[in-house]
């Protein structure tokens, strides 16, 4: 089962659209999501084509000095119960304790000096991090989302976004997770709650005309 763009654009009549200020959030891309080692790694298709839209992506923002943001989980094996959550037997926390480089954000997306890296312990980026703080401190108003895994980080994060007012945008191409179908369908509810989801090449465009009097209104 598969849901076309088409479907997923008729969910939401209207769209949120862009905004003024964007920032771009990726999301987890670390090797725990790629290794055939790491109990959480299934990245080796989808994840790849992921990393090759967001090369794109990123490329075109740091020309436009747009803040970008990663995410990666806190390297820390949490042994009380209450911080470590119920029902998950693997964590990414614990991943990156037995190898560190299951913590390591993927080469092909290595942050620079200025972006900024965010250790978090849950599955939304804005959950006990200073992310909401810096959002604010650079008036940023749109929140361009990707990384892995959309049913999961990428949903809860998007979910939290929206109760700040942000414009949300999806680049489709940008976000993967374990099972296609995962994916799909949580792509159609992002689509409908919460966010725009939307191609990469549509924001890749956005970002090459940031600046210009025809995106700042």
């Amino acid at each position: 089962m598969t849901l076309d763009s088409g479907k997923r654009g008729r969910l939401r009549e209207k769209k949120m659209g862009f905004g003024v200020r964007p920032a771009v959030l990726v999301v987890d891309m670390t090797y725990a999501y790629f290794d055939s080692d790491s109990p959480l790694g299934y990245g080796a298709d989808s994840g790849w084509k992921a990393v090759e839209h967001l090369q794109t992506l990123l490329a075109e923002a740091r020309k436009k000095d747009v803040p970008i943001i990663y995410t990666k989980s806190a390297p820390l094996k949490m042994k009380k119960q209450e911080l470590k959550g119920l029902g998950r037997k693997h964590t990414h926390s614990e991943a990156s304790v037995e190898n560190s480089r299951m913590g390591t954000i993927v080469d092909e997306l290595a942050p620079t000096e200025d972006d900024l890296v965010i250790d978090k312990f849950r599955a939304s980026a804005f959950f006990g991090t200073p992310l909401i703080s810096y959002l604010i401190f650079h008036r940023i108003d749109t929140l361009i989302l990707t990384g892995t895994s959309t049913s999961g980080c990428v949903r809860t994060t998007a979910a939290e976004a929206s109760s700040y007012n942000y414009h949300i945008i999806i680049p489709q191409e940008c976000v993967f997770d374990r099972e296609p179908l995962w994916h799909e369908v949580t792509l159609a509810v992002l689509g409908q709650k919460y966010a725009d989801v939307v191609p990469s090449q549509e924001v890749v465009s956005y970002l090459q005309k940031f600046g210009e009097s025809s995106v700042l209104g």
